[in-house]
């Protein structure tokens, strides 16, 4: 068989077997790559858009906004392991969503929660609670996109 046969008789045999050019390892790391963009892209909307908030109120409005916003980013075509690890960094965005919300929205919200904490026995009025909550969550956050980050490097998708 001549060479070009034995070409042309592989690439017919290649044709058969579903060899489109594009592999499912090229597949995999587009798709966990277009969510880390997608990611980053949302992420900068949501850091100009916070740069106005003048309240703890307005800011969980600005959060939810982004966790729902993530949550439509579609994950099916990314391996089980990276969509887990990117579902737990949008809870953990979620929990940063509660800890803001928790947080008093002026003056006198403030006094009003601080007196019925103290009251509750927490000799700051749950200052310290508060900022530890809030503190925590924003450290989940940084974590979980670490390990989604991390997973998807290994299928070859890294910003």
């Amino acid at each position: 068989m001549s060479r070009l046969g034995f070409g042309l008789l592989l690439a017919l045999v290649a044709g058969l077997h579903g060899c489109s050019g594009t592999s499912e390892a090229d597949r995999t790391r587009s798709a966990v790559l277009r969510v880390l963009q997608t990611d980053k892209e949302l992420e900068s909307r949501w850091e100009s858009a916070s740069k106005g908030i003048t309240s703890p109120a307005e800011l969980a409005l600005l959060i939810e906004r982004y966790c729902e916003e993530m949550e439509r980013i579609e994950l099916t075509e990314c391996p089980a392991d990276f969509r887990v690890a990117f579902r737990k960094h949008i809870r953990a965005w979620r929990d940063v969503h509660t800890a803001v919300s928790q947080l008093p929205d002026g003056f006198l919200d403030g006094v009003v929660l601080g007196a019925f904490n103290a009251l509750m026995g927490e000799a700051d009025g749950g200052t310290s609670r508060l900022q530890g909550d809030l503190r925590r969550a924003a450290e989940n956050v940084r974590l979980t996109y670490e390990e989604a980050e991390a997973i998807g490097a290994r299928y070859g998708a890294a910003l």
